[in-house]
């Protein structure tokens, strides 16, 4: 294994290792922070949706729209990923990596 995959693989331990309360108060960091970055006027997002072993990105996501942005969230298709814009009916799937991933129409891109 060469440096980068060994890296990699300390990350992916040191990330799953985490206890749930430390991704919790990672993920309210992370939108906090966010929220200082965007301009106050309404305008488009893209994010994800995290992994079990990741901070949760819903408390930023919750926060972009609250604060009036259109939020998008990629999800797999075939070999490409397509966005789904964020509101109050989407609907969810889980993919095969684990990961929650929107339904409804796409953007075209």
């Amino acid at each position: 294994m060469g440096a980068k995959d060994d890296l990699r693989a300390r990350i992916r331990a040191a990330r799953r290792d985490r206890s749930a309360a430390d991704r919790a108060a990672a993920a309210g960091r992370i939108a906090i922070d966010a929220a200082t970055l965007v301009p106050d006027a309404p305008s488009d997002i893209a994010c994800y949706a995290a992994m079990p072993t990741e901070p949760d990105t819903s408390v930023l996501i919750t926060a972009m729209r609250m604060a009036g942005h259109r939020v998008w969230l990629p999800r797999v298709s075939g070999d490409r990923l397509e966005w789904v814009r964020i509101d109050d009916d989407t609907a969810w799937t889980v993919s095969d990596l684990d990961i929650p991933e929107p339904a409804g129409p796409a953007v075209a891109v």
